[in-house]
């Protein structure tokens, strides 16, 4: 399945370069504008396409080939995304976040859910910033 998409992200490509190429024999553009007119016209084309190829390459890494989270063509033309269950929903959050999350977790198992308590049970207001 992913060898097809990689041979049609290929054909598109081969496709792209041919159809510049006879645009340019047949306007006779000089080497410099025409360097700048195939960013102009292909550039959003061409960066679909690597978008789609370092997709794959992830999906590869982690482990999604066989549960249906491939995106089709026409969702990365349209640049939406798929909304999926991650793998390790960790991974996307900052360090920053993640750190604030284990403080608070730590911080709440040392406290107890309540608070302090007094050797009474009563819970009192705990005096720690956390």
């Amino acid at each position: 399945m992913e060898m097809k998409n990689e041979k049609e992200i290929e054909e598109k490509e081969m496709k792209m370069k041919k159809e510049t190429e006879l645009r340019e024999e047949e306007n006779g553009l000089e080497e410099g504008n025409i360097e700048m007119n195939k960013e102009e016209k292909f550039g959003e084309e061409k960066n679909e396409l690597l978008h789609e190829k370092i997709e794959m390459k992830n999906e590869k890494e982690l482990g999604n080939e066989g549960n249906g989270l491939h995106r089709s063509s026409s969702h990365a033309k349209s640049r939406q995304t798929v909304s999926c269950f991650p793998p390790w929903p960790i991974m996307h959050l900052s360090p920053e976040f993640i750190t604030i999350i284990v403080l608070d977790m730590v911080s709440s198992l040392l406290l107890g859910a309540r608070g302090n308590q007094t050797p009474n049970n009563r819970v009192t207001e705990s005096s720690s910033p956390w």
